[in-house]
């Protein structure tokens, strides 16, 4: 194998999402003052992107997290073969810090309005 050489490719099954004037809000929203000033005059994109991180676990798979929109309600880890199979997603808490991903689980850290932190271990669910 030759350094740079492609090894493995994923197509992740989801198409981009529109930004809409709710997820444009929500973000001002919760913007730090001077950032949510700044966000006034930018222009917003048509779309998010698909996916906003990703991850080798300690399983040794891919793990992908979807694009976290600012309204959404969870975020989406999913985990990928070495084929680029989809064979696991994880769905947790937005606000959760992700520690570590492994077999059959991910680990996260949350923390609460007080500041007081949370660790959980939350399981997957196999993808149909």
């Amino acid at each position: 194998m030759r350094t740079g050489e492609v090894i493995g490719e994923i197509s992740i099954p989801v198409d981009p999402r529109p930004v809409t004037p709710a997820d444009i809000e929500e973000r001002r929203r919760t913007a730090p003052a001077l950032l949510s000033e700044w966000l006034e005059d930018v222009p917003w994109p048509s779309t998010f992107p698909v996916f906003s991180d990703l991850r080798v676990g300690g399983d040794r798979h891919l793990w992908v997290k979807v694009y976290q929109a600012p309204t959404d309600l969870v975020q989406q880890w999913w985990r990928f073969e070495a084929t680029g199979e989809l064979i696991q997603r994880a769905t947790i808490d937005p606000t959760a810090e992700v520690m570590d991903i492994g077999p059959g689980y991910v680990l996260v850290r949350i923390r609460d309005e007080l500041d007081r932190e949370e660790i959980r271990l939350h399981g997957l669910v196999p993808v149909d």
